[in-house]
């Protein structure tokens, strides 16, 4: 998009900028690039092709939207980025959490606003328009987050101790708006793209994305980014939230080799030590989230997902019912960051430490950073009993995928990740090579050059976990049947060191 833009600019620069270029690379005010749009007919309709082509407006701007966008610049529109507002409220309400009245005003403005959008771009449709649409929604936000007064923030400082920013983090804790009835809205045709990327601190529930989708049929690209933040983390609401995108995902059904970004990562815990609690609704065997992240991957091209799974997220479990042999037969790209801990609550890795007399976990004081005494980065070794079965389930849909390129499993713990990582021949790894001065880099990655027509899988899992002999087995014949030839395999400790044969075989 970027050398879009700077292409645009160039080709364009001697006529000023256009509107929607300001923020990206103007400084000199104003636009004056739309009223050349007033020389003639010829010069309206080529410059509206510009102007009307990308465009950022909110809510309560949507009256304006709907009359400015008539013939020619309807089809014009490629891009909206859209910004929902919220009631305001009285500035004393900033220091207290909104109220289920609240709560529910907002998310009926919300549903409102993503309902009147809907209706706009369905009577295009029912008009005639007929172009390819990316939506995305940005912003959710009250005019009144940033109304509160110097003297409200100082009072409530000196009465308080705390900053009015810690305040409205208080203020939105559990706020999470969600869709009324969405099934209700309209199926939009021309929109190719939908992405869910909210800034700020107001972010909907997850199961926005998915619910979102199932009104958009010929969706090619989906991008659903909620990571779970502070103020709504309790384990009964990301419970709740991840059963409503599980409902909500079995109504989703993308066009053939679409791909999807999904970003629902959540911090573990601080305390290593913690036994943390289950997000699997009682009474199951296994993870409904984790399965139905598997169903809804079987139809794409590339997939990237951050969130808290299990097994399940790559083969069904013996507890599931009806449920059909999975293939991916189109997915090129996948990358797959796990949580820490399993929706089960159990680790995925383990470790010791010792305790330390300036040790205090409530304050999140750790007294001795050091590998040995620390209760916040000690599990830096795979359980073999949870690592297992989770990579066991992700060999067995490895060979289910027949032209995969580059997949990569890993988690991000303490000073390194835990990964497997497989790339297709003439195809350059983006391996992390940030290596301490000790290890001979050049070495290494000249190795890597030289075997760079080969299939690669790399592994970065420390020296006390292996891959069963027939796990590890299945992960080399990824890709044998659509390049043949020999796989080029290497381990790497978490230094980035390459650890000789003798002492993994």
């Amino acid at each position: 998009m970027i050398a879009y833009w700077t292409e645009r600019r160039e080709k364009y620069s001697h006529l000023g900028p256009a509107p929607y270029q300001e923020s990206i690379w103007s400084s000199d005010g104003p636009s004056t690039f739309p009223l050349l749009a007033t020389l003639s007919r010829t010069w309206k309709e080529a410059i509206e092709v510009i102007t009307f082509r990308n465009l950022k407006i909110n809510s309560e701007e949507l009256d304006t939207f709907r009359s400015i966008m008539t013939g020619n610049r309807r089809n014009s529109l490629s891009w909206l980025r859209y910004q929902m507002v919220l009631p305001e409220y009285p500035e004393e309400a900033c220091v207290r959490l909104e109220s289920e009245d609240e709560r529910h005003a907002n998310n009926e403005s919300f549903t409102r606003s993503i309902s009147n959008l809907w209706s706009v771009l369905k009577q295009w449709e029912n008009e005639g328009v007929h172009h390819r649409l990316r939506i995305d929604l940005k912003d959710i936000y009250s005019r009144s987050d940033w109304k509160a007064s110097d003297e409200t923030k100082r009072w409530v400082e000196a009465e308080t101790g705390k900053s009015d920013y810690e305040l409205f983090k208080r203020r939105l804790e559990g706020s999470q708006p969600r869709l009324l009835h969405p099934s209700l809205l309209p199926n939009l045709s021309n929109v190719r793209s939908l992405r869910v990327k909210v800034d700020g601190y107001r972010k909907p529930v997850p199961a926005t994305g998915p619910e979102l989708t199932a009104s958009l049929p010929m969706l090619e690209e989906a991008v659903w980014k909620f990571p779970e933040d502070v103020h709504v983390e309790t384990t009964s609401q990301r419970r709740l939230n991840q059963t409503a995108f599980t409902e909500a995902m079995s109504r989703v059904q993308l066009q053939p080799r679409a791909y999807a970004i999904i970003n629902m990562k959540n911090e573990p815990p601080f305390d290593e030590r913690s036994e943390c609690e289950s997000l699997i609704p009682p009474g199951l065997k296994y993870d409904p989230f984790s399965a139905s992240l598997r169903i809804f991957s079987q139809t794409l091209t590339c997939l990237t997902l951050k969130a808290h799974v299990e097994q399940t997220l790559f083969w069904p479990s013996r507890y599931e019912e009806n449920a059909l042999f999975p293939s991916w037969p189109s997915l090129r790209d996948l990358d797959v960051e796990f949580n820490m801990v399993a929706p089960s609550g159990a680790w995925y890795f383990t470790g010791q430490y010792e305790a330390h007399e300036d040790d205090d976990p409530a304050e999140e004081v750790i007294g001795d950073d050091t590998e040995t005494y620390n209760y916040s980065n000690f599990r830096v070794n795979p359980d073999p009993k949870m690592m297992n079965p989770l990579v066991a389930a992700f060999a067995n849909a490895v060979r289910r995928m027949p032209v995969i390129e580059h997949f990569a499993l890993w988690c991000d713990i303490w000073e390194y990740k835990f990964r497997i990582a497989y790339y297709k021949p003439g195809d350059a790894a983006d391996w992390g090579y940030e290596v301490p001065e000790e290890v001979d880099f050049d070495k290494h990655k000249d190795d890597d050059d030289a075997h760079l027509q080969c299939r690669r899988l790399y592994y970065e899992v420390g020296f006390k976990w292996r891959p069963r002999s027939d796990v590890a087995e299945a992960l080399r014949s990824t890709g044998k049947e659509k390049y043949g030839g020999e796989v080029y395999e290497r381990f790497l400790d978490r230094r980035y060191a390459v650890i000789p044969r003798a002492d993994y075989e």
